[in-house]
């Protein structure tokens, strides 16, 4: 859908009047005997190319009626080499010898009612008939962007051409000449049939034709013939409906009713040197979709529309593709006016317009896409340092900055788009009314108003706040990191945090997520931003914060305290610069605080830590705390001073050790590790290292069925001293029932109160025996041991689903859903963490610890009055997200 934009001339076309006009041009001949000047600016002058005059070069004229345009230029046309080579022609056209270059400085661009008239040669000893004029303006036709790659190259636009028996020569009419310029050739059309000029007596005949209301139609583009779709009538129609209704809607809704787009010409010569000029319908063209490479294009060139049709003729996307392409032209028919390049700082405006409006004029509709990114530039996506590169689809997403200032202001249709489009699609245009439109929220001089005030909403809002939600689908929570819109720098927080020092262009943001590892205690990470201060903003986001539509958003500070709990947890920092102009440097710093000893592995004892730090300040304390790897109570010790040595004694076994940097009650830092305890049997202090016994099954107050085995589950902790065995004993009776951590036993019908002893560590459990069978638990999915590879950092998400199915049993018939219980809990702790019920349902398991892979166990009890199974337990492993 994009055009192959060339800048257009600075002025508006001109209004039509009440009749239609006609362009009155004098020959070639007689301009140039007057002071032509072949190959450079022509005119009756040297000082340019005026609106009433006539230039010539390397074989081309260039004609302009008195009135199409204001002011002169320097039109310069030249002989060139024939690009079709590199650029290959559409299906079923033929290029000829000969090509020329056309450019003019600065711009020129005329009305579609009063358009400049080139002739080009009939080459020798060709027929004329079936001959045109193809134009291949240096950007050239795109096709539609794909979600992963750039524009295509630029492709070529048949002029509506005639033929001119009296000198000789075909004749064409466009509306821009670009200060880049473009290339004309003669091709020759297959199957082709090209009009003959008329000629009247005398200019009257050529202007007595009242003018109507604009009329429409669809017309056959190249490749027709060749290509296996075929240009019925029918669709030609269709597309002139939609044209008309394109046309008819945006001028209700206050566009401008001059679009600048290509009109239907009847061309006359009369008074043996004046060509007349009837301008007629706007015109659409049809292609076939086999033989097109985009499903349309606009080009400012020559105002020409068309819309790749396929055999199933026009669809919806073929009806989008001209509204998306209508408004292109009204964009071009408020005098679109650029300096060399402008225009692609520009596209992100411009196409993010069209692709807003292509759904529907009426009403808002944010086309379906994904989210725009913020990680390059809003004015362009692709800068590579010297030049700028292909337009990526990010220009066309530019879409959400649209949809986003809609929605801010309560705009429903496409009407608070006119001043943008009336005012100009340039950066400082945009600003300039952004400004006027909106003062309350974007006025006055200072240099944080207009587009850049408007850009750093946009960021925020894009990123992380959603309190405008162009697409609940898409966009999701209303406070919540949006993955698709920006890919963040993982700063890992394990050990303080690496300094990032980034540069960023003009309206481009960098979005860092800052990963917080569990601690015991919880602590705060001290972040700073070194950047000035007015033109680089910056907010921080906490995962769970504030929620809802008050995010925690502090983008007036400069230094953040993050108070990370103590499962862990995730920030994101945004940071944009929005200047329009100018390219800053900024710097993500943080309090660095190591924990240097000890180091696994290490045997039990009594042991050293030790932390140091940069940027701390030597005021600070550091307080210490560790707690067994899988969970468990944590145990404090500390303070000492930064830099000195601690000694703990800790028994053999894993834990998270964890460093919080104090000044006075304030955490400004933290740091933790993973240490690994080595049993060395000479540990007998009493205390943290004493053993400890827990039963995990069967649960209190549970019923199992009489007679039939009963598990008998305990978790025990050595403590550093001798292994014990276990034991479990009936407590009324005294008498051992079982032996083992993980076991079996029968008992009668009644109430069972059973005690575990593991060392002097023990501990009791009550439950009941009656005398029916017992329903069955079976888990069907996933399977024991089954490994899931966690590897989506960047969607948002703060825990891996995993899928469950399972089913229950009672006296040969299947137990409902409600009759399965679901829980869960990390491998190696004590409390089970309710699931849900059903055949079958999603576990959420958090992301959180120090090792990669996280074991967890599944466990689904059936019930049936009462009377409990077994519980069905599997072990599944979770490797989460990489820090």
């Amino acid at each position: 859908m994009p055009e192959p934009i060339r800048p257009p001339s600075h002025q508006r076309p001109r209004r039509r009047t009440a009749w239609r006009s006609f362009v009155a041009i004098t020959l070639l001949f007689v301009l140039v005997a007057c002071g032509g000047a072949p190959g450079g600016g022509g005119g009756p002058d040297d000082e340019g190319f005026g609106a009433g005059e006539v230039a010539s070069g390397a074989d081309a004229s260039l004609y302009a009626a008195e009135g199409a345009f204001e002011g002169r230029v320097d039109l310069t046309i030249t002989d060139t080499s024939d690009p079709s080579g590199n650029v290959p022609l559409p299906d079923g056209l033929a290029s000829l010898d000969g090509a020329v270059r056309l450019s003019a400085v600065p711009t020129l661009r005329t009305s579609p009612d009063q358009p400049l008239v080139l002739t080009l040669p009939v080459p020798a000893g060709e027929d004329p008939d079936g001959l045109a004029i193809a134009i291949l303006e240096d950007d050239g036709a795109y096709a539609q962007p794909t979600e992963d790659g750039p524009l295509p190259d630029p492709s070529w636009v048949v002029l509506q051409t005639f033929y001119d028996p009296v000198d000789d020569r075909m004749v064409a009419t466009v509306l821009v000449v670009p200060e880049q310029g473009w290339t004309a050739i003669v091709v020759r059309v297959e199957g082709g049939t090209t009009p003959i000029i008329s000629a009247a007596e005398t200019a009257q005949d050529a202007v007595q034709l009242a003018q109507a209301d604009p009329g429409f139609r669809g017309v056959c583009g190249p490749g027709y013939g060749t290509a296996v779709e075929t240009c019925s009538q029918a669709d030609r129609n269709a597309l002139a409906v939609e044209l008309e209704e394109a046309f008819g809607t945006l001028t209700a809704l206050g566009f401008t009713d001059e679009p600048h787009l290509e009109r239907d010409v009847i061309l006359r010569r009369f008074a043996g040197f004046v060509y007349a000029v009837e301008p007629g319908d706007y015109r659409i063209e049809m292609r076939p979709a086999s033989t097109a490479i985009a499903g349309g294009m606009f080009s400012t060139g020559s105002g020409r529309v068309w819309v790749a049709v396929g055999t199933g003729g026009v669809d919806a996307g073929d009806r989008s593709t001209v509204r998306h392409e209508y408004v292109h032209a009204t964009q071009y028919g408020y005098g679109l006016s650029f300096a060399s390049g402008e225009w692609l700082a520009s596209r992100w405006s411009i196409e993010g317009q069209a692709v807003l409006l292509q759904t529907d004029y009426g009403t808002i509709v944010r086309n379906a896409q994904t989210p725009r990114s913020v990680d390059n530039t809003l004015e362009r996506s692709q800068w590579t340092g010297t030049a700028w590169g292909p337009a990526p689809p990010d220009e066309y997403r530019a879409q959400d900055f649209w949809v986003y200032l809609a929605q801010r202001f309560g705009h429903t249709d496409a009407s608070f788009l006119v001043p943008f489009m009336a005012e100009g699609q340039r950066a400082f245009e945009i600003d300039a009314t952004l400004r006027a439109e909106y003062p309350a929220e974007f006025g006055g001089t200072s240099a944080l108003a207009g587009l850049s005030a408007a850009y750093w909403g946009w960021v925020r809002n894009q990123v992380y706040e959603k309190q405008y939600n162009p697409d609940p689908t898409r966009f999701g929570d209303s406070c919540a990191f949006l993955g698709a819109s920006a890919s963040p720098t993982v700063v890992n927080l394990a050990g303080g945090g690496t300094d990032q020092t980034t540069t960023l262009g003009p309206l481009a943001s960098r979005v860092y997520r800052l990963d917080a590892p569990s601690s015991a205690a919880g602590y705060t990470q001290a972040l700073a931003l070194s950047a000035p201060a007015s033109p680089v903003r910056a907010a921080l986001y906490v995962d769970g914060g504030a929620g809802g539509s008050a995010c925690f958003d502090t983008d007036a500070r400069r230094d953040w305290a993050w108070g990370v709990p103590a499962s862990g947890g995730r920030a994101y920092l945004v940071v944009a610069n929005t200047s329009r102009s100018q390219t800053y440097d900024h710097t993500l710093s943080f309090a660095d605080l190591q924990i240097v000893a000890p180091s696994s592995p290490v045997p039990e004892g009594s042991i050293g830590f030790r932390a140091t730090g940069a940027d701390l300040g030597a005021d600070v304390t550091v307080q210490w705390t560790y707690e067994p790897v899988g969970g468990g109570v944590p145990f404090f010790f500390g303070p000492s001073a930064l830099g000195a040595t601690v000694q703990q004694t800790v028994c053999d076994g894993s834990y998270v050790v964890t460093a919080t940097a104090r000044r006075g009650t304030t955490t400004i830092a933290g740091a933790s590790t993973t240490l690994q305890v080595t049993d060395t049997g000479n540990v007998t202090t009493s205390g943290p290292c004493a053993p400890t016994v827990a039963i995990t099954a069967p649960e209190a107050g549970s019923t199992r069925g009489a007679g039939a085995p009963v598990g008998l589950r305990a978790d025990v902790d050595t403590g550093g001293a001798t292994t014990y065995p276990v034991v479990w004993r009936n407590a009324a009776t005294n008498a051992i029932v079982a032996t083992g951590a993980d076991t079996t036993a029968s008992f009668a019908a009644g109430a069972v109160t059973l005690t575990v002893t593991y060392g002097a560590a023990t501990d009791t459990v009550s439950f009941t025996a009656v005398a029916e069978d017992p329903p069955t638990a079976t888990i069907d999915s996933p399977a024991d041991g089954a490994f899931f590879s966690w590897f989506d950092p960047e969607a948002g998400l703060t825990s891996y689903p995993v899928d469950v199915t399972g089913s229950g049993e009672a006296g040969g018939l299947a137990l409902p859903g409600t009759a399965l219980a679901w829980s869960y809990r990390r491998a190696g702790t004590a409390t089970w963490t309710s699931a849900g019920t059903g055949t079958a349902t999603t576990i959420n398991f958090p992301y959180g610890g120090s090792n990669v892979n996280q074991s967890w166990e599944i466990r689904l009890i059936a019930s049936e009055d009462a009377l409990e199974s077994e519980p069905a337990v599997i072990t599944v492993t979770v490797q989460r997200p990489p820090d």
